[in-house]
């Protein structure tokens, strides 16, 4: 339980004198209602705070940005890797829209094909991949 005035309903803090008087913080364990409504104080729930939405830990649920994703690239030291892989693709439709892809994209999602079709080619697995992008999220 937590205590508030009754006058304007804020929350008392144990610091906080009353008419001059500093009360124990467990003040409401040693009185009873009536001698604390004589000092202007009353009972009430004590306040929860409002729940915190789940963090999600699966990358698909981030998009990167082009900022992101191409700092991912760079601190993971790839891009001339992920130039290769993409110069190798053989069919030449897959190949210009793998690379219209990575050089023209507004916005990255982890479930694009391109990153199951580059990731052996660049030497990384799905984990490798979805720990960089769990930590590219965070650039801003």
């Amino acid at each position: 339980m937590a205590l508030r005035f009754i006058s304007d309903k804020k929350l008392w803090d144990a610091r906080q004198p009353i008419d001059g008087v500093k009360h124990p913080a467990n003040i409401e364990k040693l009185w009873s209602t009536e001698d604390l409504e004589a000092i202007g104080l009353e009972l009430v729930p004590t306040p929860t705070p409002a729940p915190q939405p789940e963090t999600s830990t699966d990358p698909a649920d981030y998009p990167l940005t082009p900022v992101q994703f191409r700092a991912m690239v760079e601190l993971l030291g790839k891009g001339p890797e992920i130039e290769a892989a993409i110069s190798g693709i053989e069919d030449a439709a897959i190949r210009a829209v793998a690379r219209a892809k990575y050089e023209y994209s507004t916005e990255f999602e982890r479930s694009d094909d391109l990153f199951e079709l580059l990731a052996p080619q660049i030497g990384m697995t799905d984990a490798d991949i979805d720990a960089a992008w769990m930590t590219a999220k965070e650039l801003k």
